[in-house]
Order: C-alpha cells, then structure tokens, then sequence
C-alpha cells in the first residue's frame, strides 16, 4: 500500500500528515485480509487495536441485535486506544473484507516517538469519538420526545436502534 492509495480511502487523516508521518503510520499498520462472516471485535472482550476497513462490508451486533454496517473509511475500536475496556458491539465480516489494524503497543510507540503524529491521530479520534457521542445524544433526546409523546420505548431493541443510527450517522 502506499500513501497515494491510503490517502484515497482515509482522505482526512492522510491530508494532516507529513509525508515522514504518514511513512511511519504506513509501516505500523497491519493488514488483515477478514473472511465472511469471521468476527474481528468480541462484544464485551477487550480491543487491543484500531481497525480501519480498507475494503468490504462489517456486520455490528449489540446483544445479537444487528445494529449497522460499516464500510471503506471506517474506524472501529477507536475507543480502545484512549480507554481500554470492553468492545461496546461485536464485528463480524459480513463479506471477506481487509483492514488495517494498528495494535495498541504501535499507537503507543508512534505517540512516543512521532509527536506530530501522535496529535493527528488523537485529533481524528477525538473528532469520531465526539462525533458519535453528539449523535448518540441526538438519537436519545428523539427516543424520549417519543416517550413523551406516547410511543413506548423499552429495552436492547431501542438501544440498538441508536447505536445503529449512531454507526451509520458517524464518522467512517
């Protein structure tokens, strides 16, 4: 891959970095080429990378309830990188796909030692994070105005229809 073909699909991020920078990010993913239907997040296990879907499909799944697909340009496990814990949703190719995996003891040397790229990345997940949460609160304020206006909401159902909406409103 080089940094004409990465800077096409990840347009934002490549426009911020220097071409020193974006040789060092380059040569810390790893591309992992995803068969159907194989799981690459565990709902509830710990995220030890960022993923970025080069190409193909992914299925998100919050308690077996199918909440999104994520495509080309998207991040997954963003979150992970800032606060390890548990996945929020599992992610399963939904057709053989490949991303691009930067694993969490890389994300920590590139900040260690690449300064300006350590401050591109945490922007951009700082942008998608803050993307979601906007948009998560957006889609909670419209479930209570319909509670409010007699429509029932109750349980993982209506959970996993903001987190849907939530993936495919986001950032990708």
């Amino acid at each position: 891959m080089t940094r004409e073909t990465f800077a096409r699909r990840f347009r934002r991020l490549a426009a911020r970095l220097t071409p020193d920078d974006g040789d060092a990010l380059l040569g810390a993913l790893v591309q992992q080429d995803v068969a159907a239907g194989e799981v690459v997040i565990t709902e509830g296990a710990p995220v030890d990378a960022l993923l970025l879907v080069w190409d193909g499909e992914l299925n998100v799944t919050v308690d077996d309830v199918e909440v999104a697909h994520v495509g080309p340009g998207a991040f997954l496990g963003e979150a992970s990188l800032l606060d390890p814990g548990p996945a929020s949703a599992t992610v399963a190719a939904d057709q053989g796909c490949t991303i691009l995996r930067l694993e969490r003891a890389a994300f920590d040397e590139l900040c260690t030692t690449r300064p300006g790229l350590a401050n591109v990345l945490l922007e951009e997940l700082s942008r998608v994070l803050a993307s979601r949460v906007r948009a998560a609160g957006e889609r909670l304020d419209d479930l209570m105005l319909q509670q409010e206006e007699g429509m029932a909401f109750a349980g993982a159902a209506d959970v996993a229809g903001v987190h849907r909406r939530l993936l495919q409103d986001g950032p990708a």
